[in-house]
Parts: structure tokens; sequence; C-alpha cells
């Protein structure tokens, strides 16, 4: 489980200010915009935002055609680690992603398959090991069974489904697009928020300029434990001293 928020938006700041990271200029944020994630099926990316979700019906077909492959292998025929012939993989792949889309009653035309095998199996992220099995090394067997095929080929079945529906998904069916999950955060009120308000946990005194502050440990002595505490610049920097090296 990861965090469910993720950026959506950045509303930057008209004016560059020059840093020694950044000596031609950077425009800070003035809003964030995150999309919560609802959690809905109890993973933290319910909407879709990396790849689309599979239906009940779609994860059933890829169910069947991964326990066709694992008895009758044909794109996962290779006992190797990565499969190293490009020509080859290409061709396995384009045919893999051409089977997929008529199993799932999906529009992909040779053209359209021919292009994304050839970035899917060419680029660093790529197929290649996925397009074998090799016992022992894809599976946690070295025993050549259909069990351990048929999972094998579930994985490269459903990526294979997964980015094909991320490749047709319009633009405004994106989950940023979904302004009923968003959150937004405004820092320049944030800063002001920290410094009127907002005190250190260690001396009492406000934070310096624009709210900074930073996350330090002090140690319990009653439970023995390092309770997190938002410092100042100073305490921060005392309280990383006095903390033991264990």
């Amino acid at each position: 489980m990861h965090d469910p928020m993720t950026v959506a938006f950045e509303i930057k700041s008209p004016i560059k200010r020059a840093t020694k990271l950044f000596p031609t200029g950077y425009r800070n944020s003035l809003v964030t915009i995150w999309h919560v994630d609802p959690e809905r099926d109890g993973t933290d990316d319910s909407c879709g935002w990396t790849f689309p979700r599979l239906t009940k019906e779609q994860r059933q077909r890829i169910s069947d055609l991964a326990h066709v492959e694992a008895r009758e292998p044909w794109f996962q025929r290779a006992a190797v680690k990565s499969m190293d012939d490009p020509v080859q993989a290409e061709a396995l792949m384009r045919g893999a992603i051409i089977h997929v889309a008529r199993v799932l009653d999906l529009k992909v035309t040779f053209a359209q398959a021919s292009e994304w095998a050839c970035l899917w199996v060419h680029r660093p992220d790529n197929f290649r090991r996925s397009l074998c099995h090799l016992p022992g090394w894809h599976s946690n067997s070295k025993e050549d069974a259909p069990y351990w095929r048929e999972d094998t080929a579930s994985g490269l079945f459903g990526s294979i489904a997964r980015n094909i529906l991320r490749e047709q998904r319009p633009w405004w069916r994106h989950p940023r697009w979904h302004v009923h999950h968003w959150r937004f955060q405004v820092h320049p009120w944030q800063q002001l928020k920290r410094w009127l308000w907002e005190r250190c946990d260690e001396c009492g005194k406000r934070f310096g300029p624009g709210g900074v502050f930073q996350m330090g440990h002090r140690l319990d002595e009653k439970t023995a434990t390092y309770n997190p505490k938002r410092m100042c610049q100073c305490c921060a920097g005392v309280g990383v001293a006095a903390t033991p090296a264990e």
C-alpha cells in the first residue's frame, strides 16, 4: 500500500527565483492539486491512475487465455531468462497484442500493434523477460508445470491488456480529471499559517521566514522511544547532533 495522493496539477508562480541549484531560475508552486484515491477496492489505485482497471469479465478472459498458454506454450515457449533476439521478440509481442485485443474485443490495427510492440520490447522497462518462461527463474519452482506457467502467462496477458487500455484511454477519462477527488494545497497560506499560529515543539518560538520547519526526534525517557517533533532549524540541528548513533 502506497500513498493514495498523486499530484494532478500544479500552478506555478510567474516569478522565477535563481538559486545555487537552479542558476537559470526556478518557479515555486503556488497551488498543488492532489488526486486522492478513494481506495474502493482496497488498493491505492482504484481509479486506475497508472493503468485502467480491468473488468471482471476481462479478467476472466485473460485467465482463460493464460490457461491455454500454460498447456500449449506459444508466446512463452523460450526457456531462457530474457529474449535476446529483437526480431523474434517484436514479432511475438505484436502477435500477443493482436491476440489479447481479439479476446477482449478491443479495436487494434496491425499498424498500432506493430508500433506498440516496437516500443514495449525495445524500451528499458520492456517485455523481453515476460516473453520467456524458465522454471525456477520466472516461477518459484524448477518444475515446468502448467500451474506455474499459467501464473506467468496471466501476468503477461494482463500487462498487455492494461497497456492497450491505457493507450486507447481518452485524455479526459484520466483520473486526474476526477474533480470530486481533488484536494487543494495552497502553499502561501500554509507558510502564513505556520508563521502566525504554529510554534516549535522544542523551544516554543516561531518558525523562520516562510514558516519553514524540519522534522526532528527527541527521546522519551518514559517509553524509551524517539517521538517526532516539528522543530525550527536551530533546534533540529541540536537534535540531530544529540541523537546517539546506533
